[in-house]
């Protein structure tokens, strides 16, 4: 007995409260997780930008050997193919296959000088998308936070129901013992033993039901949480929900602070900020570039003496400074990806007002499920106050002798029925209110 007991302890799960299952979603769930990782990330964004003022610090070195060959060949530049240049040796009427050394070692600093305003943008267009994936992170968590609300709702509910089902087996017992005693001394007819026992059956079959709705209803509250464990039980009873504020400010609040719409205003601020980034791109640049190197090149010299080290080493110095402008003065491409950002802003524009609306009318869809379950809450509680008179009487005429065993069972399932009612009701008044909380981020 003892190593069984010791077995069911071992499989008991944990009974959290809801601020508990909260806490731990917050650090289990990975869709939070992988929400915190993009805000980071889109931080380092906005830092990368900020850090474009900053000189950057380029070294090179190579050792190349091959033929050095000139001609008059005009040459493009092409990011596929890599062309040396040669162009410090005399041309040949017979090329040589003769191999030389050529080496370099340099280093080179740029500066942005000014940038006409370009990497503002930049910096501006990188805080929005930093700040889209905050409204997403704060969007994933108060979904996070509803689900694992519901699922703890759920598992309420499921142990209310078992209370409800395990009185009514009980009821069914005791009517079933009663009958057997009162079937055995001649009081009744055996066919309310008969049918004090398909009652019994009946409820057992109930039971059964409920123990595995508790079951299934702990393992989706692990699952919302995000935690390894197969199950987790919940602390504290189904209550009733607190009353919300009136429509109007209840409608204020959600279009100031529901998570998903903040989020799709921020896109709409991303896409304003590419516009006027792209923008920026046909606006000149100004830099300044520094390069000190060393180099040498075994090749002869049109004029002049060899190298020292035949191209080995490279030990011929040199260095430059020069501010550079470029200007894309026209680049019809570019110009045609303005249109279509600014295409793009005037879509995200209008998919704000879009969920605006839609939000608009779920906020009256849930205000009106919540009024409509607090009602029936209340006609509820008077249903089961009913069935528990109805049943005291069913009780009393069946021990008399009064009633019959179809009566007592019928007044019996009426008051589990409206007992079962009275949890369903109040886990809908409850689902509505983090319906609401969902809308505006609060969670109770």
């Amino acid at each position: 007995m003892t190593w069984f007991m010791l077995l069911l302890l071992a499989q008991t799960p944990r009974a959290l409260t809801l601020p508990e299952a909260l806490e731990l979603a917050h650090t289990s769930q990975p869709a939070l997780a992988a929400a915190r990782e993009r805000l980071s990330a889109s931080r380092f964004e906005v830092v990368a930008t900020q850090r474009a003022w900053l000189p950057t610090v380029g070294v090179g070195a190579g050792l190349v050997a091959g033929t050095a060959n000139n001609s008059t060949a005009v040459v493009l530049s092409t990011g596929s193919l890599d062309l040396p240049r040669i162009g410090g040796t005399k041309t040949l009427a017979d090329p040589s296959w003769t191999t030389t050394a050529s080496s370099l070692l340099g280093v080179t600093v740029r500066q942005e000088l000014y940038d006409f305003g370009r990497l503002s943008l930049q910096t501006a267009a990188a805080r929005a998308g930093a700040d889209v994936e905050q409204a997403r992170a704060a969007a994933i968590g108060a979904e996070v936070d509803a689900q694992v609300s519901e699922a703890f709702v759920a598992v309420q509910s499921a142990h209310a129901v078992q209370s409800a089902i395990a009185a009514a087996l009980a009821r069914a017992r005791l009517n079933r013992d009663f009958a057997v005693r009162a079937v055995a001394a001649g009081l009744k007819a055996p066919v309310e033993l008969t049918r004090a026992q398909a009652e019994l059956a009946r409820a057992e079959v109930a039971s059964v039901r409920a123990d595995e709705s508790l079951q299934l209803s702990r393992s989706a509250l692990a699952s919302a949480m995000g935690v390894r464990e197969a199950e987790v039980d919940v602390v504290g009873a189904l209550d009733d929900p607190e009353a919300p504020p009136d429509r109007e400010t209840l409608e204020r609040d959600v279009l100031d602070r529901e998570p998903t719409l903040r989020a799709l205003r921020s896109q709409a601020q991303v896409a304003a900020a590419q516009v006027e980034l792209a923008s920026a791109q046909l606006r000149p640049n100004l830099a300044l570039s520094a390069t000190l190197s060393g180099r040498a090149g075994g090749t002869p010299p049109s004029s002049g003496s060899p190298s020292f080290g035949a191209g080995l080493l490279p030990v011929v110095p040199n260095y430059d400074v020069g501010a550079v402008l470029s200007w894309p003065v026209l680049d019809l491409p570019q110009r045609s990806r303005v249109e279509a950002q600014r295409a793009r802003a005037l879509a995200a524009v209008q998919d704000v007002a879009a969920l605006e609306q839609r939000l608009t009318h779920l906020v009256d869809q849930v205000w009106t499920r919540l009024q409509q379950a607090k009602s029936a809450q209340t006609a509820l509680e008077a249903a089961l106050q009913a069935s528990n008179a109805n049943l005291e009487q069913a009780q009393a005429r069946f021990e008399l002798g009064l009633g019959t065993s179809v009566e007592l069972a019928d007044a019996q399932n009426l008051k589990t029925d409206a007992e079962v009612q009275v949890v369903l009701g109040r886990a809908a008044a409850r689902a509505a209110r983090i319906a609401l909380d969902r809308l505006t981020q609060e969670h109770r």
